[in-house]
């Protein structure tokens, strides 16, 4: 409260010294000379966090008015692994343990030592979080589908490429939670590769911008940027990219457009790192595009399903480093493009969904290499393709999104190779396909764009625990 001290009028002059006495929460009451109260507008939301999980940047205050810089301050104690910025009042950080819900008041002052008359009290609460939920991940700085998504040997995720990216690309840290801008690619690449050489730098080959690509560039993860390496000896796009057990990569099949004219691609070639060259290899037994590669533990790589330029294929087969030829193996239990392929911790290989020409098919199958032979397995809970499949730390394998068109999915499922049962696990926040999955060190899985309702290109992420 304040009172007129002294009033002196004169007819030239009228002088008012006022002496303001303010009071406000957590920091008791203080006396000082000011011509501008301080105000604040509070942010009560409750703080609902989970172990291991980046909390978004929250600021329990705002502050407007009296003599800047502010100073923020707070009673009670913040969960452990986060922190609290007395100069901006954002608390931010990575919950490291379980916490009771406790409340905290938030108080700030000006320069001279005036509170505002606001103060915020929010609640905390960090538990585990629910097995098999997804939760929602900081957004990308830009909006990706038919985008890559690398984890990189420091734990870090790089996002390169895709729809309604330009050349951009990003880094998703999971120790913040946050995607930050680093270099730009040299060429728009969508449905291009991108993978993890054993240097740890990342290779990008081919894609498709406005034309089919046949360069390839280097992502050096110490720098920030990307280089040009060696062109491929074939453009092409919607391929795969395998690295082998001898560093080198393997690049298969995919599609080359020129003018009006598609063209299937039963080329395949090899990226040798130290020399950073491309150079041909035996050609597949069948041109196939929006097929998978999967190294087996042998060191060979099946290649799987996909279509020519009329249908989509049923037919496999296996590549050898060791003589640089592709020899055909048993036919898969279904036709099947733009499917999933993924190694279980037994060796064998896990063949999901996909499309058989006629619309999403729920068939699944199982790949044995010490016999070449495909069987039956349980049959997933959605039909589905575009979608990811992800081993996690347990031996099963995520199963995420889907759909294509106007039609994209937010159910999920587990596989358990144990009972060859699919079962329902918890929904994506966002219903999403052509989007990326990626395993962190962590355990959790992040989930990065893709396309949303009614073609709706997303740039959005979240987590599955």
């Amino acid at each position: 409260m304040g009172r007129f001290h002294k009033i002196t009028l004169s007819t030239l002059l009228v002088t008012f010294t006022l002496i303001i006495t303010a009071c406000g929460g957590g920091g008791g009451g203080n006396t000082s000379t000011t011509t501008t109260d301080i105000s604040a507008i509070a942010n009560t939301t409750a703080q609902n966090l989970i172990v291991g999980t980046p909390m978004t940047n929250f600021t329990p205050l705002t502050a407007s008015g009296g003599s800047t810089p502010y100073t923020y301050s707070y009673t009670g104690t913040l969960p452990a692994g986060l922190g609290f910025n007395i100069s901006t009042g954002i608390v931010n950080g990575t919950p490291t343990a379980l916490y009771s819900t406790a409340t905290l008041v938030f108080s700030v002052r000006d320069a001279n030592n005036v509170y505002a008359n606001t103060s915020s009290s929010v609640s905390f609460t960090v538990g585990n979080g629910a097995p098999g939920s997804f939760t929602a991940a900081s957004n990308m700085n830009f909006s990706r589908s038919n985008h890559r998504a690398t984890l990189l040997q420091n734990g870090k995720v790089l996002v390169t490429g895709g729809t309604g990216s330009a050349t951009s690309a990003e880094i998703y840290d999971p120790t913040i939670g946050l995607f930050t801008s680093t270099g730009s690619m040299l060429a728009q690449r969508e449905k291009s590769t991108a993978t993890l050489l054993q240097n740890g730098k990342v290779l990008i080959t081919g894609g498709i911008g406005s034309v089919t690509l046949s360069s390839a560039e280097l992502y050096d993860p110490s720098t920030g940027l990307f280089t040009a390496t060696g062109n491929m000896t074939t453009g092409r796009y919607s391929h795969t990219a395998t690295l082998l057990n001898n560093g080198k990569v393997l690049l298969t099949g995919g599609w080359q457009t020129n003018q009006s004219t598609f063209t299937t691609l039963d080329r395949a070639e090899l990226y040798d790192p130290a020399t950073g060259q491309f150079t041909a290899t035996g050609s597949m037994t069948t041109a196939r595009k929006l097929h998978t590669a999967t190294l087996l533990n042998d060191g060979k790589v099946l290649v799987t399903g996909g279509s020519n330029a009329v249908q989509p294929l049923n037919s496999a087969e296996r590549y050898d480093p060791a003589t640089g030829q592709f020899t055909a193996t048993g036919n898969m239990q279904a036709f099947r493009l733009q499917h999933t392929s993924t190694l279980l911790p037994n060796g064998e290989v896990l063949l999901a969904g996909g499309d058989n020409g006629h619309g999403n098919i729920d068939s699944a199958e199982r790949f044995n290499p010490q016999t070449g032979i495909f069987s039956a397995t349980g049959s997933m809970v959605t039909a589905r393709s575009l979608h990811t499949a992800t081993l996690l730390t347990n031996g099963k394998v995520l199963i995420v999104g889907g759909g294509g068109g106007i039609v994209s999915l937010a159910d999920a499922e587990l596989y358990d190779p144990a009972t060859n049962m699919f079962t329902v696990t918890g929904n994506l926040n966002t219903a999403r396909y052509s989007h990326t999955a990626t395993p962190l060190p962590n355990g959790k899985v992040l989930i990065t764009g893709g396309e949303g309702v009614q073609y709706n290109t997303l740039r959005s992420g979240e987590l599955y625990q």
